[in-house]
C-alpha cells in the first residue's frame, strides 16, 4: 500500500500517544509449542510485522500479524495497542490522514478485483 503513496516507498510509520496497553503474542513456528507474551516494545518491534488484518475488542486495537524473518522462533502473532492516539505517517513522516489511507486501501484492493 505504501508503493501508492510513492513508488519508492515499502513501509509506514504509526506513531503512538498515550499507550496504556502494548503487547504481541507470538505464533511460534512449532506449533507445540507455547505462545509468548512479548510487552517491550524494543522487542516487539525488533521483526518487521506484516499487518493481515485488525479489529477492536474491549477498546484495544488487535492487529493480526505475519513476519517472514527466520531468524525469530515465531512466524506472526497478535499485537495489541490502547493508546488515546494514533498517527499514520510515510516514510518521509508525513501524516495520512483515516480518510487518506481508507483511499490508499481501496485502490490497493480494487487491484484484486
Amino acid at each position: 500500500m505504501a508503493e501508492l503513496i510513492n513508488l519508492n516507498y515499502s513501509f509506514f510509520y504509526i506513531k503512538l500517544f498515550e499507550v496504556s496497553h502494548l503487547s504481541f503474542q507470538t505464533w511460534h513456528n512449532l506449533i507445540d509449542l507455547p505462545t509468548e507474551l512479548v510487552i517491550k516494545p524494543e522487542k516487539i518491534f525488533q521483526a518487521e510485522l506484516e499487518i493481515l488484518s485488525a479489529n477492536i475488542k474491549d477498546d484495544v486495537v488487535e492487529v493480526i500479524c505475519n513476519q517472514y524473518d527466520k531468524t525469530f522462533d515465531y512466524c506472526g502473532g497478535v499485537l495489541r495497542i490502547s493508546a488515546n492516539r494514533i498517527e499514520i505517517c510515510d516514510e518521509k513522516m508525513n501524516t495520512i490522514s483515516l480518510d487518506e489511507l481508507s483511499s490508499i486501501c481501496d485502490k490497493y484492493w480494487d487491484t484484486f478485483r
